[in-house]
């Protein structure tokens, strides 16, 4: 048996591997979720999840028209101590200090617009209990349009600079 042929009779076999996220993602009671259940998720948010797990680029997964985060073991530290409670969550939630910038930049592919891009752009975002000043290059994308259902993604770079006071060079995130 093969990748390809090889059927998990749980319906998670789409899950396998993934570090540490995929062991999250694997846990975490997504009945509770808008998604529901991974054993009911579309063959399309399946792929997209498998994708994103299996790659070693930080990736963001917002599905759904509350964005709700699904992201791999790259982007865990973006989030910083906002990981692993905000997995599964609406990104409303996560990022309540920011979605008034980025919530225009998912809303904006989301809704049939085009693809969307900022260079550096300074967020000032609470990833550890505090305001820190962060830049990102985020790019939001639509995914998929299938019956009036809407996907957006991001693969953002990311950057976090120190504070301007005692800034002596980028660090990565």
């Amino acid at each position: 048996m093969n990748a390809v042929t090889a059927h998990d009779t749980s319906g998670r076999d789409f899950l396998a591997g993934g570090g540490e996220m995929g062991e999250h993602i694997r846990a975490l009671d997504w009945s509770g979720t808008p998604l529901g259940t991974p054993e009911t998720w579309s063959v399309s948010l399946r792929m997209m999840v498998s994708l994103l797990l299996a790659n070693r680029f930080p990736m963001l997964l917002w599905w759904g028209p509350q964005y709700i985060q699904i992201y791999n073991d790259a982007y865990r530290p973006v989030l910083g101590s906002k990981h692993p409670q905000y997995l599964g969550r609406p990104v409303r939630e996560c990022w309540s200090e920011i979605f008034d910038v980025i919530g225009p930049l998912i809303d904006k592919p989301f809704h049939g617009g085009p693809s969307t891009w900022m260079e550096d752009i300074e967020l000032e975002v609470n990833r550890h209990g505090y305001l820190e000043e962060s830049h990102f290059t985020p790019t939001v994308r639509c995914l998929m349009r299938a019956r009036r259902t809407v996907s957006a993604g991001c693969s953002p770079r990311c950057t976090r600079l120190p504070s301007r006071s005692s800034r002596s060079g980028a660090s990565r995130f």
